[in-house]
């Protein structure tokens, strides 16, 4: 598991209260229970704190998958 994705691993288990929870570059709302709306967006506050970056608002509708959101940061921490 590269260093961006076991850092937001550690988002989703904090937002969805599951230290267990493993997350994969293909996860998304339809593999993960819970993961609605509110949750996507308490997901996008969370990792924005987490590394220190702001999404624009097309990257977030973007956003359907965890590759998505890996993608995204990485290109916020010029990787």
């Amino acid at each position: 598991m590269n260093e961006v994705l076991q850092k937001l691993n550690e988002v989703f288990c904090k937002v969805f209260l599951k230290n267990d929870l493993v997350i994969h570059l293909l996860s998304d709302a339809s593999n993960i229970e819970g993961w609605d709306s509110l949750t996507h967006m308490m997901l996008i506050s969370e990792t924005e704190k987490r590394f220190n970056i702001t999404f624009t608002f097309n990257e977030i509708m973007a956003f359907k998958t965890v590759n998505d959101m890996v993608s995204a940061i990485e290109k916020h921490l010029g990787r």
